[in-house]
């Protein structure tokens, strides 16, 4: 083991900052050169006038105290000199050990939270499984500041509490119109059959995961994560132990006649038309985005109520 002595005196007061950053820069360059490996013991003086009991320490602390430093000009400019490389490379030794402990605490964070999931869905509780999901993979976009549209009598509404209220009364008065049904038509119109079977308890899991599997399997990559913000590549990539999971779930809405608000919650994005005013909602074509997991469910559910296409002579789907 070895010891490195470094003896450095700090210009007075009366130098230059030039002068004073030159000495800085080459005590830095002096203490880089040293190996880490050496216990280093730096003498000398360094000039410091910092203390409020200067009587009592007459030959250690100065008669200055920290405000006398806030009220030296020459001091407060050598701190406020953005020039100095002394500074520029502590403050980049800063940054990377910030970043290198960011780094940890987020990986910490990952293998704890990889570790929660796994028991979670080892005690098969889903509630937990997906909440912790939606916890890694949340809604990571900022909202968007709602774009202004115009009220019935015509005013631009700009305020965010306006805008959603104006967008409440119009889907009141666009699902809610009155309208008739004529009967003729509605005969005329090829029915399909109803599916009784449908009234049954749910089929037995095997044949339900392959339903749960093939609705999966429809998803599309990069497809818009909705309200909860689970992206569509977890469940691509969860294989067996996911889709076995939203299998449980389905057939317990099955069972209940119900299921639960995150899957019928869905965000609202109003597309422009390409024609007329932006700003009235009558010229926005509105479209509803379902959680990953509602869009699973109720790809199941066309599935199951949708025939399969018939076949020809040949044996081969029409489609």
């Amino acid at each position: 083991m070895h010891l490195t002595l470094i003896s450095a005196y700090a210009p007075t007061m009366t130098y230059t900052l030039e002068q004073k950053e030159l000495f800085y820069q080459n005590l830095t360059n002096v203490l880089r050169s040293v190996s880490r490996e050496d216990n280093l013991l730096i003498l000398g003086d360094f000039n410091a006038r910092v203390g409020r009991d200067a009587q009592s320490w007459p030959d250690v602390i100065g008669p200055h105290d920290i405000d006398w430093f806030d009220n030296n000009k020459e001091i407060t400019d050598w701190l406020n000199y953005k020039d100095s490389e002394a500074k520029h490379h502590r403050l980049k030794n800063i940054r990377g050990n910030v970043q290198t402990e960011l780094l940890q605490l987020k990986e910490k964070w990952s293998e704890n939270k990889a570790s929660e999931l796994q028991q979670y869905a080892d005690d098969h509780n889903s509630k937990k499984l997906f909440a912790a999901l939606k916890d890694v993979y949340g809604p990571q976009r900022a909202p968007m500041a709602p774009v202004p549209i115009t009220s019935a009598n015509g005013t631009l509404l700009t305020e965010k509490s306006d805008i959603i209220q104006h967008w409440n009364e119009h889907f009141s008065q666009l699902l809610n119109r009155p309208f008739q049904i004529d009967k003729q038509a509605s005969q005329d119109t090829p029915q399909r059959p109803l599916l009784v079977s449908l009234d049954d308890s749910p089929p037995p899991p095997p044949e339900h995961l392959a339903e749960t599997k093939k609705s999966i399997k429809q998803l599309q990559v990069g497809e818009a994560p909705g309200p909860v913000g689970i992206p569509s590549e977890i469940f691509n990539e969860g294989g067996e132990a996911i889709a076995i999971k939203l299998t449980e779930l389905i057939q317990q809405f099955w069972k209940e006649g119900s299921m639960p608000q995150d899957f019928k919650e869905a965000n609202i994005v109003h597309l422009y038309k390409n024609k007329g005013d932006r700003a009235s909602c009558e010229n926005r074509r509105d479209i509803s985005l379902l959680s990953i997991a509602g869009k699973i469910m109720i790809r199941v559910v066309v599935n199951c109520i949708t025939p399969p296409p018939p076949l020809l002579d040949n044996g081969v789907s029409e489609i």
